[in-house]
């Protein structure tokens, strides 16, 4: 089965749904320049309630010293690093924590940086993340050729805002390592429906059953 992330988890109901499904990864943003991060003692507050996912703390502002100061606190086991994060720095991070690298895709035609990116730090970089949420119209057919190619050549993680049908379509035609999915915030403390992430993990059960 492909693998999953949650992505930006803030809640113990969401984190409770994801473990339930058995996802690989389980993200809290814990950049501390963000409006919306999470503490470490929260996420140390979820380890205690959940077992099973890896645990990987999501960054975009911060330094690389302040990242490792962080991850040490709440006992991360990977570290996700976001568009803006100075990869000058990224030696600096030791190559015992597994990485992510993601990269927010603005532009409905293929930047020739981008593949210059992961071909740069392939050496150093366990897995992609190819944010295409910000993108509102469907994937150009020169984007989707690209795509097939770059998940054949790297481990991929495809972000996109999608239905069931989208997020199947997407993984029978590009063939990504992974895929990446949200929650979302609570109706009220413990209650929650997640109706349109059910549909999406019956989608990918039975694409692993085929």
């Amino acid at each position: 089965m492909i693998s999953i992330k949650a992505n930006a988890l803030s809640h113990l109901t969401d984190a409770r749904y994801f473990a339930s499904m058995e996802v690989a990864w389980m993200g809290f943003n814990l950049d501390p320049l963000s409006e919306n991060a999470s503490s470490p003692l929260f996420v140390k507050a979820i380890r205690e309630w959940i077992s099973g996912p890896a645990f990987v703390g999501e960054f975009n502002y911060a330094s690389a010293t302040e990242i490792l100061a962080i991850t040490e606190n709440a006992g991360l086991d990977a570290i996700q690093l976001g568009p803006l994060f100075d990869y000058n720095e990224l030696s600096i991070i030791p190559d015992s924590y597994t990485l992510f690298a993601e990269m927010r895709i603005d532009s409905n035609l293929p930047d020739p940086d981008l593949f210059t990116f992961l071909q740069q730090h392939a050496g150093k970089i366990n897995y992609y993340i190819l944010n295409f949420s910000h993108i509102t119209e469907p994937l150009s057919v020169l984007w989707k050729d690209a795509l097939v190619t770059l998940c054949q050549s790297y481990p991929i993680f495809i972000y996109c805002n999608g239905d069931a049908h989208q997020v199947a379509e997407y993984i029978q035609h590009f063939k990504p390592f992974g895929y990446c999915l949200s929650g979302g915030s609570e109706e009220k403390t413990g209650l929650k429906s997640f109706e349109e992430l059910d549909e999406i993990f019956d989608k990918l059960s039975d694409l692993a059953s085929k």
